[in-house]
Order: structure tokens, then C-alpha cells, then sequence
């Protein structure tokens, strides 16, 4: 009798000792499936964050070129301006010159019709 009493608090103390091991298996399965949801989450995070990097990327690229392109037009536009200008100059010395020179023939022709 002592010895079936041993023996049933033996494997009442065993079967103690696997529920406590079975609960802590459950534990850590609902952990790592906790982990692997995060990590999931994670991933996915990171592939959408990477995705939005490209897109930026991309964009930054394009503000880039249409930078240059608006330099290069700045610099052309500044250039047929300045062409512009002198020509308009080069015009207005000739009327100068001209007035100047209908000027002096009007003084010219004062000084001979009073002679």
C-alpha cells in the first residue's frame, strides 16, 4: 500500500511536472507566433517604407532634371536678352548719330542761307 501511494504521488508529481511543462510549450508558442506576427508586420513595414523611398527617389530624380532644364533655359533666355539689349543700343546709337547728323546739316544749312 505505501508503495502504491508512492507510486501515484510519484506520477501525480510527474503528470504536475508535464502540465507545467505542456502550459510553458503553449507559452512559448503563442510567443513565437506573437514574434513571427511582428516580425510579418515588420517586413511588411519595411517593404512599403522602401517602396515610398524609391517613389521619393524617383521624384528627387525628376526635380533634379527639371532643375537643369530650368537653368538652361534661364541661361538662354538670359543670353537672348542680352542680345536683345545690344541690339536695341546699337539701334539707339544710330538714331542718335543720325539726329546728330541731321542736326548739323540743319546748322549747316542755317549758316548758308544767312550768308
Amino acid at each position: 500500500e505505501d508503495r502504491i501511494k508512492s507510486m501515484t504521488e510519484s506520477t501525480e508529481t510527474v503528470l504536475d511536472s508535464l502540465e507545467k511543462s505542456q502550459s510553458r510549450v503553449v507559452k512559448l508558442e503563442e510567443e513565437r507566433s506573437a514574434k513571427e506576427s511582428a516580425f510579418l508586420e515588420l517586413k511588411g513595414v519595411r517593404d512599403v517604407t522602401n517602396a515610398y523611398v524609391q517613389q521619393l527617389e524617383s521624384k528627387v530624380g525628376c526635380l533634379e532634371q527639371s532643375s537643369v532644364e530650368l537653368n538652361e533655359t534661364i541661361e538662354t533666355d538670359r543670353t537672348r536678352w542680352n542680345q536683345e539689349v545690344d541690339r536695341l543700343k546699337k539701334i539707339q546709337a544710330e538714331e542718335n548719330e543720325s539726329k546728330a547728323l541731321a542736326f548739323q546739316q540743319m546748322m549747316m544749312s542755317t549758316k548758308l542761307k544767312n550768308l
